[in-house]
């Protein structure tokens, strides 16, 4: 059902689609109001950040390597939500709220290691407007080589000589809301009549291994995070290699649980923190 904010929806697997008119909440999108405040161009990306093109150390010391970071992304969504503090930096005087929305179908399974940040759909025709907040699915993937799989990670640890190689598959699907944009974030989706705004989402996999170089808010990520170790004990049974066993099989259930818990916290926009929708 259409709803009365501005929402730009990345879905998957259907074909091109929009929205309009009165809904039943008392808001007419074809108004002179909505039609006449202009609009501009709105691109969607995808990051996992320089963690996952560069690499990093995990909390308990292991390097790790990412040779694919593949996502499966669904319902990307930037919309206006009214907000009384406006975001440093933004022209706010003019960009309205609580206005039109359109649905612009796309689908594509993103490798995050491939590049440090991709761009997954771009919107000429966005109505104007300060698209502060993003909602995003990680979902299993319905069809192809990765089918059912919601992230797989490939890549390399070392730690004291030890190599682990690992294929590491996640098939849970969790839905990400209520994303809010940073003050300082750059990348804050405003629109402005016939200019571009930018509306991102990124993956912080040092949530789920932890980070020994992090400064910023350590304790936090890394008391949250496994750690790689868990993984590494699995590999040394298995001629230290991980081949696409589910991380269920890989893991006790006490450790799948702080994965799965650490992975709920992974998603953002930005540096801004996501909600986790339990429905």
């Amino acid at each position: 059902m259409c709803v009365g904010a501005v929402l730009l929806t990345v879905l998957i697997g259907f074909g091109a689609a929009a929205c309009g008119g009165d809904d039943g909440d008392g808001f007419d999108a074809s108004d002179d109001g909505a039609a006449g405040r202009g609009s501009g161009e709105l691109t969607f990306y995808v990051s996992g950040e320089d963690l996952v093109t560069d690499g990093f150390i995990s909390k308990d010391e292991w390097w790790i390597r990412f040779d694919h970071f593949w996502v499966n992304i669904a319902e990307f969504t930037a919309y206006q939500e009214p907000i009384e503090t406006k975001h440093m930096g933004h022209p706010h005087e003019d960009i309205p709220t609580d206005a039109a929305h359109e649905t612009v179908p796309v689908t594509q399974m993103l490798d995050l290691a491939a590049e440090g940040r991709l761009m997954l759909s771009h919107v000429e025709d966005a109505p104007a407007g300060n698209y502060n907040f993003v909602n995003f699915t990680l979902a299993p993937s319905p069809d192809g080589d990765l089918a059912g799989y919601s992230m797989v990670m490939t890549g390399s640890a070392q730690k004291n000589g030890r190599v682990v190689e690992f294929a590491i598959p996640v098939s849970t699907q969790l839905k990400y809301v209520d994303c809010e944009h940073r003050e300082t974030d750059p990348y804050a989706g405003v629109v402005e009549p016939g200019g571009e705004g930018e509306v991102e989402i990124t993956l912080h996999v040092d949530h789920l291994f932890g980070n020994a170089q992090h400064t910023e808010h350590a304790h936090v990520v890394n008391n949250l995070a496994l750690g790689f170790e868990p993984f590494a004990e699995y590999a040394a049974e298995n001629g230290y290699v991980i081949d696409m066993a589910p991380v269920e099989e890989i893991l006790d259930a006490d450790d799948y649980a702080a994965f799965i818990e650490a992975l709920r916290e992974a998603g953002h926009s930005g540096e801004g923190h996501c909600s986790v929708d339990s429905d």
